[in-house]
């Protein structure tokens, strides 16, 4: 009686670590599930998002271009003017020119005479400006072409200066800080999606690798687990979800996807069938045997193989394929 209590523990305990594990391997088949559910699911959100920085980006690109169309509303004109210039020297300048150009002699050497003449005559005038450098040779300025009586002396002269000139075009200008400001707002908006692109690509491969996971430790589980029968709707249904990516990328990487999947399982499958052990045939004729008396043989019991997969038949395709695993 010792030797079947003892018995009948070590039998409750198998039935007990067998429960546990049953249960193991199908929490990980509702997790591989799962995980499949929520890749077609951020597929989507991925989808959507990559149609958002396609629009802003569009956006983005033909406010900036606008801006840069309306960039011209400050013009720019450059004017000269003629400033007056202090000297110490006199120097011979001409009132008709006066601020249209520089001296016509600098540094004169002649007696200082201001536009006042000093008192002179007009004739007296004329003559003193005759011997001045710019007039001595002909009776006209070599400088600016008048005559000696329109000259004098000062302690100045006169100097070119260009500056610029700004004419603001309001409507321009209000423009280009409107498009500015748009393409300031799409260019954060595109930013902050790429970013959200970027977490949920990340989510994805994170995805896929848990994926990997839960497939390697069933299949260390149970060798003979059938990946492709437990998955295959849900990867036909991936593969169609495919089809509907409005973005080209995700489009692509989504098929992709779905092709390296369907690999991977049946890859895993292929390795069960492979270790599958083959069902034992009952002996040929076997209930055809007569006995010396006449009476027929009986057929002889079917073996455990045979039985099992009878009873599998009721099973789910995890509860079979745990049982093949126990029976090897």
């Amino acid at each position: 009686m010792e030797a079947v209590g003892e018995l009948f523990e070590a039998v409750t305990a198998r039935a007990r670590d067998a429960a546990a594990e049953l249960r193991d391997m199908r929490e990980k088949r509702n997790g591989i599930r799962a995980q499949l559910a929520e890749c077609s699911v951020v597929t989507k959100q991925l989808d959507a998002l990559q149609s958002r920085v396609a629009e802003l980006r569009q956006h983005f690109d033909g406010a900036s271009a606008s801006a840069r169309s309306y960039a011209d509303w400050k013009r720019e004109e450059k004017t000269t003017e003629w400033v007056e210039v202090a000297t110490p020297h006199h120097n011979t300048l001409c009132q008709t020119h006066l601020t249209q150009r520089g001296p016509c002699h600098e540094e004169c050497q002649l007696d200082f005479v201001a536009r006042s003449a000093n008192g002179l005559t007009p004739e007296h005038h004329a003559a003193h400006f005759l011997r001045c450098a710019c007039l001595k040779t002909h009776a006209r300025c070599e400088a600016c072409g008048c005559g000696p009586s329109s000259h004098f002396h000062a302690r100045v002269k006169y100097e070119a200066r260009t500056r610029s000139v700004f004419s603001i075009l309001e409507d321009m200008r209000s423009q280009h800080e409107g498009k500015t400001e748009e393409a300031r707002v799409a260019g954060v908006a595109l930013t902050d999606a790429q970013q959200d692109a970027a977490v949920v690509q990340s989510a994805i491969a994170a995805n896929q690798l848990r994926l990997r996971e839960l497939c390697e430790g069933l299949k260390s589980q149970c060798k003979y687990f059938n990946f492709v029968d437990e998955v295959e709707a849900v990867l036909h249904a991936m593969e169609a979800d495919a089809s509907t990516h409005r973005d080209a990328s995700v489009r692509l990487e989504a098929r992709a996807r779905v092709r390296e999947l369907r690999l991977l399982f049946t890859a895993l499958s292929a390795q069960a069938a492979a270790g599958a052990a083959p069902a034992l045939a009952p002996p040929t004729g076997a209930g055809d045997a007569v006995l010396g008396d006449g009476r027929r043989n009986a057929p002889p019991p079917p073996p455990l193989a045979a039985t099992q997969s009878k009873r599998q038949q009721h099973d789910t395709p995890l509860e079979a394929d745990f049982t093949r695993c126990i029976v090897s």
